[in-house]
């Protein structure tokens, strides 16, 4: 399992630097072309008009509800990366160094939501009982004691007899 999850965490640090690899931009030379003719264009229609302007209005406010959803879903991951940077801290593992040096390159590299996604099933989710994120102690539990029956409440006293 250790050879495994250092083979994710490899894996997920090479695609993140991949990634930054062949984000980076040629240098290119362009030329800008200065002989366009702008007398030949034909006036357009007040009804054309009308269309473009209601056609990129509606383009901007899809534009508005894909980049508000996008900003949500961002910070959702952003929030969630930060629970399980907080976590791994916290918790006592092994690896425990592997991850956080996963969960905070990933960071940089913008593979956060990854890492974090990794790291929550492999890591959090398989030791969701431990308290303050510490592993089960085993030995404690070598001799347990059967549980006590429950008491039962004595009987009331009968009566006492009548004095004459």
């Amino acid at each position: 399992m250790k050879k495994f999850v250092s083979l994710l965490v490899c894996l997920t640090l090479l695609l993140g630097g991949l990634n930054f690899a062949l984000a980076q931009e040629e240098d290119l030379d362009y030329e800008f072309n200065y002989s366009y003719d702008y007398g030949n264009t034909t006036p357009i229609t007040n009804e054309e008009a009308e269309a473009l302007a209601a056609g990129l209005f509606g383009l901007g406010i899809v534009g508005i509800v894909i980049a508000v959803i996008g900003l949500l879903i961002g910070l959702f991951f952003l929030i969630f990366w930060i629970i399980m940077l907080i976590d791994c801290f916290r918790r006592d593992f092994d690896n425990k160094g592997i991850w956080l040096a996963a969960l905070i390159i990933t960071f940089f590299i913008g593979w956060s939501w990854l890492a974090a996604i990794l790291y929550y099933f492999l890591v959090k989710r398989k030791n969701l009982g431990s308290i303050g994120g510490s592993k089960p102690d085993v030995s404690e539990s070598s001799d347990p004691k059967p549980p006590e029956p429950p008491k039962l409440p004595e009987p009331p006293k009968p009566p006492e007899p009548p004095v004459e």
